[in-house]
């Protein structure tokens, strides 16, 4: 007896392809506790997995050194370039809703000339609020 399947388009097949990828990985992040040794890094890239260290820059001197006030006394009237995109997500792809495709989006870069409190006044408080209690710890 001969058994027939149905052929699979190429859409149907990448969609079962990501579908068993994300049931034998699952969206879990590995949180470390300090950075990773040389062979634990390769092994995380060699299998394409994000993780998050925590607290690892806490001993950076830029983690005491810059405030406002600091970086508007080093950085004076100097011009800085600002990656702009809708949702802050940089240069990833991003879902197009006219076409309904994902694309790679490269992010605007505009020249600002605001010292940094005026960038930082730019942002939704809780945002700058949560961005300086990071930076305390």
């Amino acid at each position: 007896m001969t058994t027939t399947t149905n052929p699979q388009t190429a859409e149907e097949a990448l969609a079962e392809l990501i579908t068993s990828y994300h049931e034998l990985n699952g969206n879990h992040i590995d949180e470390l506790e300090q950075p990773p040794s040389p062979l634990l890094f390769m092994q995380y890239v060699a299998r394409n997995r994000p993780f998050v260290v925590r607290k690892a820059a806490v001993n950076w001197p830029a983690v005491s050194l810059w405030s406002p006030d600091y970086l508007t006394a080093v950085m004076g009237d100097s011009t800085v370039k600002v990656a702009v995109t809708p949702e802050g997500n940089a240069d990833s792809t991003v879902w197009n809703p006219v076409d309904g495709k994902i694309t790679f989006a490269k992010p605007l870069e505009v020249s600002q000339g605001p010292t940094p409190p005026e960038i930082l006044a730019s942002f939704p408080q809780a945002d700058v609020d949560a961005f300086l209690d990071r930076r305390k710890v």
